[in-house]
């Protein structure tokens, strides 16, 4: 759990993204999303699924700042929702 907290600790995003990725964790249902989010990769524990999160919004971060016409914001949301809502299930169970 130390390396998935110190992962989220570096991570640097704009506001406005947080603030959007924050209010979509409402809606956000594991059973539902994750298996479109990890597509194969699919860990059963929540430190793997966290951590194939990050890898994957890592990815979309570099599209990002390089602006090719691959680069999904909606997408990139997606995974932030995944990330903050998976975190905060960890860290209360």
């Amino acid at each position: 759990m130390r390396h998935i907290e110190h992962r989220l600790n570096i991570l640097k995003r704009p506001k406005l993204m947080l603030e959007a990725a924050h209010n979509g964790t409402a809606r956000y249902d594991p059973n539902r999303h994750l298996p479109v989010l990890l597509g194969g990769s699919y860990h059963k524990s929540k430190t793997g699924q966290l951590d194939c999160l990050l890898d994957t919004e890592e990815i979309y971060n570099r599209l990002r700042k390089e602006k090719p016409a691959e680069y999904s914001p909606a997408r990139h949301i997606c995974y932030l929702i995944a990330i903050l809502a998976e975190y905060s299930s960890l860290k209360n169970s």
